[in-house]
């Protein structure tokens, strides 16, 4: 009986833990496919065209 009380409880926290894991890799993930094409498109050329001024 302990035993199925232990699973259970082990069950619950490992459910637990992957859903805030899964949130915190989802909002990662979302941050850099909106990040990376916002970098590639807006900083890049914006530094291309403006390195010589900080050179």
């Amino acid at each position: 009986m302990s035993f199925m009380i232990a699973v259970i409880v082990a069950i619950l926290l490992f459910v637990l833990f992957f859903k805030i894991f899964f949130k915190v890799i989802f909002k990662l993930f979302l941050y850099l496919i909106i990040a990376i094409p916002v970098y590639l498109y807006v900083v890049k050329p914006l530094w291309y065209k403006y390195s010589y001024l900080l050179q």
